[in-house]
């Protein structure tokens, strides 16, 4: 292949699935769908004009590189009927025909769990909330101090709401391209009121980090946050399930909760989603110095829980990272994205000879923009903000999508903590 190529066949697809027969694309930065846009589209052999989709290759190297990123505009887009989709009515559905298993970041996704909001109310104490949580991007900052004590949905209802539809935007972009999606299961009252004295907040949106799937373990997480322990609740279905599929579950022992301003001193073990990364028998697990998440002794848990089938390497991590995922990526075999900044031992020997594709610590922090999703080996979806890791993703033969995900990045995450992987289908 001469170049990578930034696919919008699918999301033509998608929005006939939705209803819908309008598409923005940005052409080099420009919006629209005339001649612009017609520039760069093909239509696809074979196919009727009306379904037809658009892709882009890079040319030489010497050429100019124009970059055609076809947008869902999530904010638009229903809630899909989908495994699990809003309120879940009865029981996960199966996929009995579908094995439970995760080797390696980059395998062909197959199955997922996507994660859904809830209306919490924010902290009254924005600033205190803002200088003990040192990782929170700078966007939440504004949010915060507007919400103080009130509820989301009415301190912010556009925000909310659109936080709301780019998940299920999400969701439904999996569902199209043949994903089994599940979502979780929303919590109850009783459950959302847990430890609600040591913070107010109660997300389900990062369902990255209450589970981890190790091959055929899945494993139910200790989070360090003290608002962050019930969200356990809403994947045990889905853990149930996947037992009954032949997973292998373990339960991380829970660590002691503290107030928020507090965590830093908090006794674990806990270990967080985001800071584990797979490749194959190669466990990165990241140990942020700010005390956010993940601890040594949930590291020595997990090493222990995998024995020597597995090398668990400790990566330390910069005090304002929360998770390894804030600034890592692996797009394929020997291609990640990385911000540097964050390793403060420097690359994990893992990735040390693979080609890095950099990003800045300030905005793999406040937009997320290494937290991209894995559809295969070189095929990604990220921020229709990254414009600029889209083109370097292009240069190395990287198949690019692009959602909208402004209103979830504020709350400290991206694509990768907003879903996790049930089963990935390794290459055959």
């Amino acid at each position: 292949m001469g170049g990578g190529e930034i696919d919008a066949g699918g999301v033509g697809q998608l929005g006939r699935l939705l209803g819908r027969d309008d598409q923005g694309v940005v052409v080099a930065g420009r919006t629209g769908g005339g001649a612009a846009a017609r520039e760069g589209t093909r239509a696809e052999a074979g196919r009727p004009a009306a379904t037809a989709g658009c892709s882009v290759r890079r040319g030489s190297a010497r050429s100019p590189l124009m970059v055609l990123i076809a947008r869902v505009r999530a904010a638009r887009v229903p809630r899909p009927g989908i495994a699990g989709g809003g309120p879940p009515a009865g029981p996960v559905r199966r996929a009995v025909e579908r094995s439970v298993g995760v080797h390696r970041e980059w395998d062909r996704l197959a199955e997922v769990v996507v994660g859904r909001p809830l209306d919490f109310a924010f902290p009254s104490d924005p600033a205190g909330t803002q200088a003990a949580l040192s990782f929170l991007p700078r966007g939440f900052g504004e949010l915060g101090r507007h919400a103080a004590g009130r509820r989301w949905s009415q301190a912010d209802p556009d925000g909310y709401a659109r936080c709301a539809a780019q998940l299920d935007g999400l969701a439904a972009f999996l569902t199209a391209r043949g994903v089994l999606v599940h979502r979780p299961t929303e919590l109850t009252e009783a459950e959302q009121n847990l430890f609600v004295e040591l913070s107010p907040v109660s997300l389900q949106i990062f369902v990255r980090d209450p589970m981890i799937v190790i091959g055929d373990t899945v494993i139910e997480a200790s989070l360090r946050l003290p608002h962050r322990f019930k969200e356990r609740f809403g994947l045990r279905h889905l853990m149930a399930d996947m037992v009954r599929r032949g997973a292998r579950r373990s339960v991380v022992p829970p660590g002691s909760p503290l107030p928020l301003q507090q965590v830093a001193r908090a006794q674990g073990p806990y270990l967080e989603g985001g800071d584990v990364m797979l490749f194959g028998r190669d466990v990165l697990v990241g140990a942020g110095q700010g005390g956010f998440a993940t601890d040594d002794a949930g590291i020595d848990w997990l090493r222990r829980e995998l024995g020597d089938g597995y090398r668990v390497h400790r990566t330390p991590l910069h005090p304002r990272v929360l998770h390894l995922d804030d600034g890592l990526a692996a797009v394929r075999e020997g291609l990640a994205i990385a911000a540097r900044a964050q390793f403060v031992d420097g690359l994990p020997s893992v990735i040390a000879d693979w080609d890095i594709i950099d990003v800045g610590l300030d905005e793999a922090l406040d937009q997320l923009v290494a937290n991209v999703l894995v559809l295969a080996p070189g095929e990604v979806i990220l921020d229709s903000r990254a414009l600029g890791l889209a083109e370097h993703l292009t240069r190395h033969d990287v198949t690019v999508h692009t959602l909208d995900f402004d209103a979830v990045t504020p709350f400290a995450g991206g694509f990768r903590c907003s879903h996790h992987p049930v089963h990935r289908a390794p290459a055959e």
